[in-house]
């Protein structure tokens, strides 16, 4: 679950890089147009202040541009003797130094610009200044000057009430109280400095991310990393909105601390890398000793102790000679360590002693004093501030007294004149609202009025549009049937007697006897089709009158299949008509026979030769159900759902190529509606199939 939670969060810091090059991109773009510009405009101190915009904007990628510009900066503004532009230009030159680990050289500009500045008395860039010089020192031996540099800029801050300034000074504090080894306070500043951060409008991603990660490192530096696991996620989400690779390799180094933390020693070697890559790039000495330091305490957990002691001594050489002493009393302790684990108590020894040398101490004591008495002005401030508001109540109460009385008269006389006005303006409001509502009455009615008549007109548009689609259909099916269902019969009779009649003498009576059998079939079938067409042409006009009587089913039944036993026959298929023969049915006879005439001559149609049709029916309720079985070929859902519909084309021969339309049976759906009666079909491919017809009874039945 570690290795997955580790890729997935990898995958999100590579998609979100890839969001902050293009807006990388952007910027780039912006800062090509300002260099353009910068080399066209005549005014001097406004081609210092360019540069001064040039030198900041590069301080987050390009440092060495930074560097460029800057310079530049200065050196006009020395020309034209812009002192504030001169100062500004120092100001990034230091800060650019910072992030190339030249800590010498960025004091150095520091006191240029507090110079400038101070003749000035530009408190709000001193500020920042000692902002800068606080967190160099930090980095040295010379806590104390840190540690003062912090608490000028704090009283500043407070008095500018500058969120980020005191943001950044708390921090600087925390990082103070976390080499004292006081963890609640430490912890205490460090998240009052978050706090500031996310008030402040003007605060960077950069600036949030630093605390999150010295709240996280110190947590899990007190074995708490358990609880700097939100801190963490919040790091990784800030990460890929970051230019600084300075301030990358120190989050990685960060990370890779915590992840060790967590023995997930794969996930820490990953960051560590990571680190390494950009201190290649980078060459900054701060990065490259922590680097080390961080291998030493890798190593020296995996107990691979020489490894351990190669990397420790990298660190502790590359910190003298850079004057990065502030990290070297652990780094000697962890060495220590490591040679007594090897039972090399003399290095050791040697070791041991080198932590405690006072070049590498900062002088912890007065650094605690002046934290005490730094504590002690922030908690007399806090009692001050408390006792003025406390005499302030009191002053409030007293005169709350004295104008009691006063109070209640007057609001007596005012709760009588408001509530006065209130009746008033109830009492014409509920005039207007009552108005108001007979209005909306009115309208919500002629609304619903028109709401029904709209929805009639739809119902009676939709009803129009359903006939015309199925006059539209049975026009199509009527044609289709004339052009090419009717058409190829006669076509074909036409054929055959022409046949004979040309070649009479050519056939001998048997072949005679079989072309006028084939008319005879072609004729009959024709005229079946003809007769279907003319009944439903007639019931599509109106022209069949449904004239219902009480009537015999049985007999209905044989006079409607009497005239197609001969065709059953001729396919050797067996009927069977099982028709109670007292069952009475209410209905038109003959639309009715026209029905059971047209079924009965499909079952016959699709029943291969020696099949069987069983005719039988069964009373529920007020209804009689006549069901024509056959056992022939059945039929899928596809086209059981396309029967009974006009607009559904259903072409099918029978079992010895009998022709069909489909015709018949929209016929039957019809006559059978006309009747008060239903029908439907149940079927299965190669199993046959049922039609089921529902008619009234009989009222004497």
């Amino acid at each position: 679950m570690k290795f997955l939670h580790n890729c997935i969060r990898i995958s999100l810091i590579s998609i979100l890089y890839i969001i902050s090059n293009k807006v990388y991109c952007q910027t780039q773009q912006q800062l090509d147009s300002l260099r353009e510009f910068t080399a066209s405009i005549a005014d001097p101190q406004l081609q210092v202040d360019n540069l001064n915009k040039l030198a900041y904007w590069y301080g987050g990628n390009n440092l060495d541009s930074s560097q460029y510009y800057s310079s530049k900066a200065a050196e006009k503004a020395i020309n034209i003797n812009y002192r504030n532009g001169q100062a500004l230009a120092y100001n990034y030159k230091a800060r650019a130094y910072i992030e190339q680990g030249k800590f010498k050289e960025s004091i150095e500009y520091f006191d240029k610009a507090t110079d400038i500045y101070s003749a000035l008395q530009d408190t709000a860039m001193l500020l920042d200044c000692y902002k800068g010089m606080s967190y160099v020192y930090s980095f040295s031996s010379n806590q104390i000057q840190s540690l003062n540099l912090s608490l000028r800029a704090l009283k500043i801050a407070q008095n500018f009430n500058d969120t980020l300034s005191l943001a950044t000074v708390y921090n600087n504090i925390g990082v103070i109280y976390k080499k004292l080894n006081d963890f609640d306070l430490a912890l205490f500043y460090f998240q009052k400095s978050l706090n500031y951060d996310k008030l402040s409008s003007t605060t960077s991603s950069r600036e949030i991310a630093v605390s999150y990660s010295n709240i996280g490192l110190l947590k899990v530096r007190n074995g708490k990393s358990n609880e700097a696991r939100n801190d963490y996620d919040e790091l990784f989400k800030l990460l890929p909105k970051l230019n600084s690779n300075y301030l990358k390799a120190h989050f990685y180094l960060s990370i890779s601390e915590y992840y060790n933390s967590l023995n997930a020693i794969d996930s820490s070697k990953y960051y560590i890398d990571l680190t390494a890559e950009l201190s290649k790039q980078l060459n900054i000495p701060q990065i490259q000793s922590k680097l080390y330091k961080r291998k030493g305490e890798l190593y020296f957990g995996l107990k691979e102790y020489d490894k351990a002691i190669q990397f420790i001594d990298s660190c502790i050489e590359i910190s003298e000679k850079a004057d990065i002493l502030n990290h070297l009393p652990e780094v000697f302790q962890l060495k220590a360590k490591a040679l007594a684990t090897q039972k090399k108590y003399k290095a050791a020894y040697v070791a041991s002693q080198e932590s405690t040398n006072p070049k590498y101490l900062y002088k912890a004591q007065k650094v605690a004093s002046l934290l005490g008495e730094f504590e002690k002005e922030e908690k007399t401030k806090d009692e001050l501030e408390r006792l003025y508001l406390k005499q302030a109540l009191e002053n409030k109460q007293s005169e709350l007294e004295k104008t009691t009385m006063r109070s209640k008269i007057w609001f007596a006389i005012g709760t009588i004149g408001i509530l006065s006005i209130c009746v008033i303006t109830i009492i014409f409001f509920l005039i207007r609202l009552r108005k108001k509502n007979n209005e909306l009455h009115s309208q919500h009615q002629l609304i619903n009025n028109q709401k029904e008549q709209l929805e009639n007109n739809i119902e009676l548009i939709n009803l129009k549009t359903e006939s015309l689609h199925k006059l539209n259909a049975t026009k199509d099916k009527f044609f289709s049937i004339i052009a090419h269902d009717l058409r190829s019969p006669f076509t074909a009779i036409i054929g055959l007697c022409n046949d004979l009649a040309l070649s009479y003498y050519d056939y001998n009576d048997e072949e005679r006897i079989k072309h006028i059998k084939l008319i005879e079939e072609s004729s009959e079938s024709t005229f079946n089709l003809l007769e279907n067409l003319l009944y439903w042409a007639n019931s599509q006009q109106d022209f069949i009158k449904i004239q219902k009587k009480d009537c015999l089913l049985h007999e209905i039944m044989n006079d409607s299949i009497s005239a197609y036993l001969g065709t059953a026959q001729i396919k050797n298929i067996q009927v069977e008509n099982n028709i109670n023969k007292n069952e009475k049915i209410y209905v038109d006879v003959p639309t009715i026979k026209i029905v059971f005439t047209n079924i009965f001559n499909n079952a016959i149609k699709f029943t291969h030769k020696g099949g069987l049709i069983n005719i039988s029916c069964c009373r529920e309720e007020n209804k009689v159900v006549i069901c024509i079985n056959d056992n022939g070929i059945g039929m899928n859902k596809e086209v059981m759902d396309s029967l009974f519909k006009i607009e559904k084309d259903v072409h099918r021969n029978g079992t010895e190529q009998e022709k069909g339309t489909g015709l018949g049976l929209i016929l039957c759906k019809e006559f059978i509606d006309k009747n008060n009666g239903n029908i439907w079909v149940e079927s299965e491919e190669s199993l046959g199939s049922s039609f089921f017809i529902s008619l009234p009874v009989s009222a004497n039945n």
